[in-house]
């Protein structure tokens, strides 16, 4: 019994991780099918659900939706270099990637330094 349990496990634990490998395959070969200007229902379409998702209004009032996505594998926690995040404003694509995501929040919070401070 004991025995069956541990198989049991192990089986559960090897699907769990081929799961976890196929989605992250999927969404590296989907990033490749999105284009800048596609609609956000597009675009999930494509993509599929997020595996999280953050939201606020820019300096111009419009509103920014970030879907992030796992693109790298991990065994346990999930860090920022496991996900790439796809960016839009207003609901139409302005861009995908670490670098343009850490850019397009850099501005935001470097105008809102700029005008607290001046406040």
């Amino acid at each position: 019994m004991k025995r069956v349990l541990i198989v049991a496990f192990t089986c559960l634990l090897l699907m769990g991780s081929i799961g976890c490998y196929y989605e992250i395959e999927k969404n590296r070969n989907n990033l490749n099918l999105i284009e800048i200007g596609m609609s956000k229902d597009e675009v999930v379409k494509i993509m599929g659900a997020p595996y999280k998702r953050e939201c606020y209004k820019n300096k111009t009032n419009s509103n920014i939706d970030i879907l992030l996505y796992l693109t790298e594998y991990t065994s346990g926690d999930v860090f920022d270099s496991h996900i790439t995040p796809v960016v839009f404003q207003d609901s139409e694509l302005v861009g995908w990637g670490r670098n343009f995501y850490d850019d397009t929040l850099r501005m935001e919070l470097k105008h809102k330094i700029e005008v607290n401070s001046s406040e």
